[in-house]
């Protein structure tokens, strides 16, 4: 392995932590949404889109670095996908690409009661058991993710599409962990029965999710050497 191969595998190994620990910070905060004041939510949607930020920073990145590897006569095979799946992954957090797999389905029907903060609090209890990617009615959630409701016409938003019931939240993950997780006594589940909302669970072999609809751009937020 020479010099600038082994400079590279530093690199990742170190990145990978950062991203990880970016992963997990951003899975933290979501569970903590609910019980903040107008503010704090404020501030820390502001952190969420900086680490967004720094993300597709990165990713912009990697994607230098295949590509000058990939027209290098001394690139590495195993450097190269390396950098593709660190690419790959991030890609996923950062919710950019359609991804698949087992997990669960939540469904309400439209007779249900529900208000914007019922979906933030079951998206928040799949986060804490483990969820790797969610949708609402078909639309991915990501870290810039937002809801709002009419107080006039009790609509509700989800980012810019408007969602209409019936609701449908599907969970990637460890299906019975997430099951397990979302009907936890006391929970959100049980909160939600007491207003006549009785969600529909199911674990699937595999489901898949869209990516989200565009990559937003920065204008103004440029990296820092």
């Amino acid at each position: 392995m020479n010099k600038k191969q082994i400079a590279l595998t530093v690199i990742l190994f170190f990145f990978g932590i950062l991203t990880t620990t970016q992963y997990r910070s951003h899975v933290s905060s979501y569970s903590d949404l609910e019980n903040q004041e107008q503010e704090y939510l404020a501030a820390m949607a502001r952190e969420l889109t900086t680490k967004k930020r720094l993300i597709d920073s990165e990713i912009i990145e990697l994607e230098r670095r295949l590509f000058d590897l990939e027209n290098s006569n001394s690139s590495s095979k195993v450097i190269v996908e390396n950098l593709t799946a660190e690419i790959n992954n991030l890609q996923k957090i950062n919710s950019t690409v359609p991804v698949k797999g087992p997990g669960i389905i939540l469904k309400i029907d439209n007779s249900s009661p529900v208000i914007y903060t019922d979906l933030v609090k079951i998206i928040n209890e799949l986060w804490n058991s483990g969820a790797e990617a969610i949708s609402v009615n078909d639309i991915r959630v990501s870290s810039r993710t937002y809801f709002y409701q009419s107080d006039e016409t009790y609509q509700m938003t989800m980012n810019t599409n408007l969602l209409d019931a019936p609701y449908s939240i599907k969970a990637l993950g460890n299906p019975q962990v997430l099951k397990t997780g979302i009907e936890l006594p006391g929970g959100i589940i049980d909160n939600l029965k007491l207003y006549g909302i009785h969600p529909d669970i199911n674990t699937i072999p595999e489901i898949s999710l869209p990516g989200i609809d565009s990559v937003p751009s920065y204008s103004y937020a440029k990296e820092i050497n």
